[in-house]
């Protein structure tokens, strides 16, 4: 990318007058132990950041090894979802703000596995599941063979939820970690259970074939309990 420097460069300054012959060497000495000393205080990438400010030379299009952005963008790996019927899984990356290309660039990569024959169990939900069980998790089943029933409430397996700190309990002293507050839907022993920091616990769903993953969770921000329940049991 060319810099603004580049593109409008100042005319320089016609000399007016200036230093007779004889005392030219004394002035290009003074102009080098001052330049000296600025470099003497400069860490690694100073010179080229000082010269392109001053419109000599090309900035890099990438910042000086060990320099950091002001702001940016950690995309995670780890994430899957389905999107319009085909699973995706995330892509570790990152991208500096603000971003030189909002078309192409200014997003977070996703890399298709694949689509799925019956649609999604649930559109556009986010979850953290290995790739080798995306497509098998994130695709809907056969209407006609439903992975799950309805189920009491209080129907819940000891210790669903006991790492949920709930609201109206103190944080953990320095002593220890603090659990962060949290709003799950959490499959354990083929019951899927709603762990909720504010203190909304119950069951929503049995598995009826068990659960994918005993204690794999879906946030509650980004489903239902019934989309929970699809994602989470055994297809």
């Amino acid at each position: 990318m060319t810099s603004g420097n580049d593109k409008h460069r100042r005319a320089q300054p016609r000399r007016q007058g200036g230093a007779s012959a004889a005392g030219r060497p004394f002035v290009r000495a003074i102009a080098t132990a001052a330049f000296a000393l600025v470099l003497g205080g400069c860490e690694r990438g100073c010179l080229s950041t000082w010269l392109a400010e001053l419109g000599v030379g090309r900035p890099s299009a990438t910042p000086p090894k060990g320099a950091l952005p002001l702001s940016g963008v950690d995309c995670p790996d780890g994430l899957a979802r389905c999107v319009g019927g085909v699973v995706e899984v995330s892509r570790a990356s990152h991208y500096t703000l603000p971003c030189a290309d909002p078309q192409a660039g200014c997003m977070c990569p996703w890399d298709s596995l694949g689509p799925c024959p019956l649609g999604c169990a649930a559109d556009g939900v986010e979850v953290v599941v290995p790739p080798e069980r995306a497509l098998a998790q994130l695709c809907a089943t056969d209407p006609a063979s439903p992975v799950a029933r309805p189920i009491a409430p209080t129907a819940m397996p000891p210790g669903a939820c006991d790492d949920v700190r709930e609201s109206t309990e103190p944080p953990t002293t320095p002593a220890g970690p603090s659990t962060p507050d949290e709003n799950v839907y959490r499959c354990l022993a083929s019951i899927v259970v709603a762990c909720s920091s504010s203190g909304g616990r119950k069951a929503v769903a049995a598995c009826v074939r068990g659960c994918f993953h005993d204690g794999d969770t879906v946030d509650e921000e980004e489903a239902d309990p019934d989309e929970a329940a699809r994602i989470l049991c055994a297809h």
